[in-house]
């Protein structure tokens, strides 16, 4: 099972804090998923060792996630 979460972050803009939350989400799910953030953020709102953690079972890209870098 993929988990599709939708953001539209041209119309909001998430502190890191509740990008913080949001990742712990993700990762407490235990679900598959991709999480495309932007790189304004930077690696400040991601628990430590968080991209470790879920590496088998999400994609994360930081920056523009464009169609073909995702299939």
């Amino acid at each position: 099972m993929l988990l599709s979460i939708s953001l539209t972050l041209l119309l909001y803009n998430f502190s890191k804090s509740q990008l913080l939350e949001i990742g712990l989400g993700l990762e407490s799910s235990k679900a598959s998923f991709i999480w495309v953030i932007r790189d304004s953020y930077g690696d400040a709102f991601f628990p430590e060792g968080f991209e470790e953690r879920v590496r088998d079972r999400a994609f994360v890209i930081k920056g523009w996630g464009s169609t073909g870098s995702i299939s």
